[in-house]
């Protein structure tokens, strides 16, 4: 695995700081982390938080590959959250698109970034 990578993604009022590894080898640990962060309320912890993994970069009516368990990383009102992935030895190299999602204040919050897996 690759070293994480830190970027920034905005999704309305809400900024969602991920850490995760853009580039990654099949049989590899893919673990990563999002931090939600609202412009007016600060750190926030949203409801129904799930993660995603789909192959390619288009999400709309496709099947996840898989959907990682995810954890919050502390029971204060951090917003912290983090999955792990255990990538198949097997697993076809390209575009993978990793999406968080979730709900604050009844607005839907849907993160979306790429990783690509390169060939073993």
């Amino acid at each position: 695995m690759f070293s994480p990578e830190e970027w920034q993604i905005q999704s309305g009022q809400i900024l969602a700081k991920i850490r995760c590894p853009v580039l990654i080898q099949p049989g590899s640990l893919l673990r990563g982390s999002v931090f939600f962060y609202h412009s007016m309320d600060g750190p926030i912890i949203p409801t129904s938080v799930a993660c995603a993994v789909y192959s390619g970069s288009t999400i709309v009516n496709a099947t996840p590959v898989i959907s990682p368990r995810i954890l919050q990383l502390t029971s204060i009102n951090v917003g912290a959250f983090t999955f792990e992935y255990q990538v198949p030895t097997n697993a076809a190299s390209g575009l993978y698109t990793i999406v968080f999602s979730g709900t604050y204040n009844a607005s839907a919050i849907q993160i979306v970034f790429p990783v690509r897996l390169l060939s073993s």
